[in-house]
């Protein structure tokens, strides 16, 4: 298994041991699929609309804040745990929270409406890389950049090393490989500068981005989206527990169960502490060491020792 911590092996182990019994959930950006890695590139692909009304120099310097502000609401989220804000840049704690702090004044009324801030809301993050630079777009033409952002990320999904390795076993296997994944926050912006939020279009929206990774290889039972209710609320993980028992007549707080994420906040800290036999995988590609030392999880660099494991324990039993 590499490079990987003795508590990280013990965990794998574990997880073989139990295989014939595991349920399995994934999240999708940044776990299965290399979100963070093509978002830079994707973003050029507003240019042709930018520059309809902006300065080309002053479209670039859009586009690099709004990467920016993406890169430091994903380097947060991938927080493990207090000391890694020290492996940082320094002053990044300040400026995640300041830009969570304007990410979430924009969306009152859909706090008011619906009890949620969407985070990673492309739209959001246009409107206050163009009000930072002095700017402004219109309602039309911001909608319309965001969509050209997000049929560039479909055309160039790239799945994290491992993902579609570690699914094909666990579908020999008749594993049931479930997804669930916050929003993406397709919100409306509005003349006054704030936005309004449809939970219908945007679940439409990231149903479709799941249909095309099932396409491409990535097999799934079934996918839990944050639309209305999204991560890490409680409320999100019950709705998984009665989705999966609706459909396999498995309680996941008691089977023995399997979450990946590469957050630990968002992903794994509601199910390790509420599902009794779960076991949690944190893909983690931030500075430093991937060891992360709490019980019953395993960081990996890569999905590869997971599917490598399953197929050694499985050998055996073949021959």
């Amino acid at each position: 298994m590499g490079t990987l911590s003795h508590a990280s092996r013990a965990v794998i182990n574990s997880i073989v041991a139990d295989l014939s019994q595991t349920i399995w959930l994934s999240d999708v950006d940044d776990t299965l699929v290399d979100t963070a890695h093509i978002h830079t590139t994707a973003s050029y692909a507003m240019m042709p609309t930018l520059i309809k009304s902006l300065h080309p120099d002053l479209a670039r310097s859009v586009i690099e804040r709004f990467v920016a502000y993406f890169d430091l609401l994903i380097a947060g989220h991938q927080v493990r745990a207090s000391h890694d804000w020290d492996a940082l840049p320094q002053g990044m704690f300040q400026q995640y929270h300041e830009l969570y702090a304007r990410v979430a004044a924009s969306q009152e009324s859909v706090q008011q409406q619906w009890g949620t801030v969407k985070v990673f809301s492309r739209e959001v993050l246009l409107h206050l890389a163009c009000e930072d630079l002095g700017t402004q777009l219109e309602p039309v033409e911001l909608d319309s950049c965001i969509q050209q952002y997000w049929d560039a990320m479909a055309r160039q999904a790239v799945f994290c090393s491992g993902t579609l390795r570690l699914v094909a076993v666990l579908a020999a296997l008749g594993r049931p490989f479930y997804l669930f994944t916050g929003s993406d926050g397709r919100l409306t912006l509005h003349p006054n500068g704030r936005f309004t939020y449809d939970p219908d279009r945007s679940l439409r929206f990231k149903s479709n981005r799941l249909d095309m990774l099932r396409l491409r290889g990535l097999t799934f039972r079934r996918a839990f989206i944050g639309d209305p209710v999204d991560k890490p609320s409680h409320e999100f993980y019950d709705n998984i527990v009665e989705g999966i028992f609706a459909d396999v007549g498995a309680d996941i707080r008691a089977q023995p169960t399997v979450v990946l994420g590469d957050s630990f906040a968002a992903d794994l800290r509601i199910p390790m502490s509420t599902w009794n036999r779960c076991r949690g995988l944190l893909l983690w590609r931030g500075t430093g060491s991937a060891s992360l030392e709490y019980e019953g999880i395993a960081s990996v660099r890569s999905w590869m020792p997971v599917a490598n494991s399953i197929e050694a324990a499985l050998r055996p039993r073949i021959s």
